[in-house]
């Protein structure tokens, strides 16, 4: 009962409060009933309040249809116990430990402040005109700093307080192919790809979406505007541009340079596929990775990976064309039984 009423205390009740109006009015059902919804599937099924959103199951009330979609708390996490070790995930989630790991594939200067000196990142700001600074851990854009170099007055009282907001790991900015610049004013666009390697070694690309920024963030998170939209397997846009969070929106047309969206064509989407594959077959007991990749004028590079990929990315209602999630699909490619 504690753990349940610690839970509660943390929800965003504003966030939940509006998506519950936004599903009401979209499907004409009480709040009550939904919200009653809304916890009966958490508690059977492991369906958070944005999977319930992303999914439409105000609308698609089936429970044979809802359980084609994978959950966050249920599907998601067998599926990450049955497919990542514990050493593995830790080089995953730790950027400082990943840009190691993967330092072939990067593509750009990293370093970790953790190990590496005052020299040189005193080096790395003489070299680079941009870069961007993460702490090891956090996620969804949060704690990046995007610094121009030429406005350091003092490297030194700059390096110490990276070291003491434990924000460490230091890259060089990305530049990125001009097709898909098209795609935002100022933030690189990356794709999240997903591999998953069978028992029996094969590795394969569970699926590829595309995101971007509406507005003129520097990232493409959605928590400052950032949309997504699954690819075709030949990285083709065919669905809106979703956006799920803190408001549900999508748009076909660009809403900040009036681009047409539907038939954008992602560049060098076969090297994609392949550094992808490769990368996945350097930690081959990390079953199931989603990688976050960038396209270069020379090439795709990987910024980071993701050991717990959300299955909202991949399975938003509005880009599945069967009205079905990805449940099945995983299930064969990964040779796990979830249902």
């Amino acid at each position: 009962m504690l753990s349940q009423i610690q839970k509660a205390l943390k929800l965003d009740w504003p966030q939940l409060y509006y998506v519950t109006h936004h599903m009401h009015k979209r499907s004409g059902r009480s709040h009550l009933d939904i919200f009653s919804d809304m916890l009966k599937c958490y508690k059977d099924e492991g369906y958070t309040w944005l999977n319930y959103l992303t999914f439409g199951f105000d609308e698609i009330i089936d429970p044979e249809i809802r359980s084609s979609y994978l959950s966050e708390y249920r599907d998601n996490t067998k599926i990450i116990r049955s497919c990542n070790t514990k050493e593995n995930m830790e080089i995953l989630e730790d950027k400082g430990q990943f840009n190691r790991y993967f330092k072939d594939f990067l593509g750009r200067d990293s370093l970790d402040l953790r190990l590496d000196s005052y020299s040189q990142f005193r080096e790395a700001l003489l070299k680079h005109k941009v870069l961007f600074i993460k702490t090891p851990s956090d996620c969804g854009g949060d704690n990046i700093l995007r610094i121009e170099t030429q406005g350091i007055s003092d490297p030194k009282k700059l390096y110490d307080k990276l070291l003491k907001n434990n924000q460490v790991v230091v890259e060089e900015a990305i530049n990125q192919d001009p097709k898909m610049n098209e795609l935002s004013l100022k933030s690189v666009n990356t794709l999240r790809v997903a591999t998953a390697i069978s028992p029996q070694g094969k590795v394969s690309v569970a699926y590829m979406t595309l995101r971007f920024n509406t507005t003129d963030a520097h990232i493409d998170n959605a928590s400052v505007g950032g949309a997504f939209t699954l690819l075709t397997e030949e990285g083709l846009i065919k669905y809106p541009a979703y956006i799920n969070y803190p408001r549900e929106k999508s748009y076909s047309v660009h809403p900040a340079n009036g681009m047409n969206l539907i038939g954008f064509q992602v560049p060098q989407i076969q090297q994609v596929k392949d550094l992808v594959c490769t990368s996945a077959m350097v930690l081959p007991h990390s079953r199931y990775i989603g990688w976050d990749v960038a396209i270069t004028p020379s090439g795709p590079v990987l910024v980071e990976a993701n050991s717990i990929p959300s299955v909202e990315l991949f399975q938003a209602r509005i880009h599945m064309e069967d009205g079905r999630g990805k449940a099945q699909l995983m299930q064969e490619l990964l040779g796990l039984s979830l249902r």
